[in-house]
């Protein structure tokens, strides 16, 4: 088990500094940024393996979940008269780095600083597996084996900065966000200026 100060480096930067980048630097400085920090923290050989993972199958199945949202999911839940008002992602590296969608019936913004509306969701819809993770041990041996930490960080940044990437392809009705299962970590693909919210 990690200890806490290793979670709360972690939660520093995927709940903090990644949650803040996605809206203030391109993605591809993300992807510099988080590649130093493995560096630094585990070394460059597994920085390497990490950023040589291919995630173009990833996007693209992260592509057709959210046609099939905003195309179907989406009217349908108006018609039905419980109109989805977020899309949330949810990455599971507890069991094997498995993803979903959450179609949640509240939302609250960025700026209340409360994400408790993450657990009110009508349905979920199956995502794609995050590629090679899992072989790779990274949740394993985070806290486990010396120097852990920055593969798991850059581990957890890849993941949402991709799925970033895939979303960014469409213009969606209303706010997509990605968070660590069980609804933590919630970070905003984009900003709620997007988006005509009430609250």
């Amino acid at each position: 088990m990690p200890n806490i100060d290793l979670m709360n480096e972690f939660w520093k930067q995927i709940d903090g500094k990644l949650s803040r980048g996605l809206l203030t630097k391109t993605l591809d400085e993300l992807r510099n940024q988080y590649y130093k920090y493995c560096i630094k923290k585990s070394g460059e050989e597994i920085a390497d393996q990490i950023a040589q993972v291919d995630f173009t199958t990833f996007r693209e199945k992260v592509g057709l979940a959210l046609k099939r949202i905003i195309e179907k999911e989406l009217p349908k839940s108006q018609k039905e008269n419980e109109p989805v008002k977020a899309c949330l992602f949810e990455y599971d590296p507890c069991n094997k780095w498995y993803t979903g969608f959450y179609l949640c019936l509240e939302y609250a913004k960025a700026k209340n600083k409360d994400d408790d509306w993450a657990g009110e969701w009508k349905k979920d819809v199956k995502g794609p597996r995050v590629p090679s993770f899992a072989k790779m041990k990274i949740d394993e041996n985070f806290g486990v084996k010396e120097n852990s930490l920055g593969a798991y960080v850059y581990a957890h940044a890849r993941v949402v900065i991709e799925f970033t990437q895939a979303c960014r392809e469409f213009t969606s009705p209303v706010p997509i966000c990605i968070g660590y299962h069980d609804q933590s970590g919630v970070s905003r693909v984009f900003p709620d200026s997007y988006f005509n919210l009430d609250s």
